[in-house]
């Protein structure tokens, strides 16, 4: 598996502690990703927990065009209390690009981007204004994913 170039200094941290016990939870993480991080890392236990949490809402939306989909997008950013932040997940680099720039045009919003074609700093600004709620909205490809903690 691709993990993070910072998850995998795990082992060599867990080696300098002198080998505490090492928890792994993960909300999605199939079977073969479950063993990778059990071998890559030298956990000792994964856990699988639900994904409902009370600071999470998930909606998943495919609808047959793209005007469709943008009304959907705003029908649901029109539902949400104004100090909440948002992640839109989108499946391709050029179409995280795309939505940031049509949030910022009709919404006013303040959006980030997010995906690997960033340059490094820009990838880390974009999640750092996130979490300093600087952007409200953060669109990104589904690898963001991992790592996430708001």
């Amino acid at each position: 598996m691709d993990f993070r170039p910072d998850y995998r200094q795990i082992p060599a941290l867990r080696a300098q502690c002198g080998y505490p016990p090492v928890l792994a939870l993960t909300a999605t993480a199939l079977p073969a990703v479950r063993q990778d991080i059990v071998t890559l890392f030298d956990v000792d236990t994964v856990i699988q927990a639900p994904l409902d949490r009370p600071n999470l809402a998930l909606a998943l939306s495919h609808p047959s065009n793209s005007l469709a989909q943008q009304q959907h997008v705003h029908q649901w950013l029109d539902r949400l209390n104004p100090q909440d932040r948002v992640i839109i997940y989108a499946d391709k680099r050029r179409d995280t690009e795309r939505w940031a720039q049509h949030l910022q045009t009709t919404r006013g919003a303040s959006v980030g981007v997010y995906h690997a074609g960033l340059p490094t700093a820009q990838r880390q600004a974009a999640h750092q204004a996130f979490l300093d709620r600087t952007h409200r909205i953060l669109v990104a490809t589904t690898a963001f994913g991992m790592g996430v903690d708001i």
